[in-house]
């Protein structure tokens, strides 16, 4: 028996959850058999067989798709049927739940996602408008780029890193760098998430990183690099998705 959009999953010797979790937030294909119901603010999981129903609901700052699984998993007998929904609000998958820290440079927002102080490996790990010099038109679009990406990722809150006290630039590379973060902010803010900019000093305090070293430096001796882009780009937004996890 099967249901649109859902499969049957069994095994004799017990259950097995059909999904990849390295590849949840980009492969629909590997969570084609987990449909989680998200409503409002509350995530609910229904297992069903020939002879069990179980249900849960949990607030959705607390529920990952992996606690459900395992949830699953625990609850149900070996040898069951159990048929697991994935349904999102909207269409797309989102299963990411995460803060999202970004560091532009040069035109280009680059972006790492965190969840309970782990970095997660989700592309895109960049976001850039088509053209920048403040094209309009090609700011707005890349605020739709923006939010679509946002709600993908189930973002929960999203925190722009700002540069160094000492940081200097020609006039075309301020516009371009305070206009992504500004359709950052804004994108953030129109979608309900919460958002602001953190000063490197605030990640370092947060942190208790000290303030000897380079942020560059700090940064490779706190966090094992995920992804591309990561030297000077990605990893101090990494660094400021952690604090802001915090804040």
């Amino acid at each position: 028996m099967a249901r649109p959009g859902g499969r049957w999953a069994s095994q004799t010797s017990g259950l097995s959850v059909p999904y990849r979790a390295a590849q949840l937030g980009a492969d629909k294909q590997a969570v084609r058999g987990l449909r989680v119901i998200c409503r409002s603010a509350v995530w609910s999981l229904v297992a069903t067989s020939e002879h069990h129903r179980s249900s849960v609901r949990q607030s959705k700052a607390s529920l990952t798709v992996g606690s459900v699984a395992r949830w699953a998993v625990s609850c149900c007998r070996p040898r069951r049927r159990v048929l697991y929904y994935l349904h999102t609000v909207p269409v797309e998958v989102g299963l990411v739940v995460a803060t999202m820290g970004a560091n532009v440079a040069g035109g280009t927002a680059f972006v790492a996602l965190v969840e309970n102080s782990q970095l997660l490996d989700t592309p895109p790990y960049a976001l850039a408008p088509s053209e920048v010099h403040g094209a309009v038109a090609s700011l707005s679009k890349f605020e739709e780029d923006v939010s679509r990406q946002l709600n993908l990722w189930n973002v929960q809150k999203l925190v722009v890193l700002e540069p160094e006290t000492t940081y200097r630039a020609p006039y075309s590379g301020f516009v371009d760098r305070i206009g992504v973060e500004s359709v950052l902010l804004l994108s953030a803010h129109r979608s309900g998430i919460p958002t602001f900019r953190i000063s490197r000093q605030k990640v370092r305090s947060l942190l208790g990183l000290g303030r000897q070293l380079k942020f560059e430096v700090l940064a490779a001796e706190r966090l094992t690099p995920v992804g591309p882009h990561w030297k000077n780009k990605r990893d101090c937004a990494a660094l400021a998705a952690l604090a802001g996890e915090m804040e």
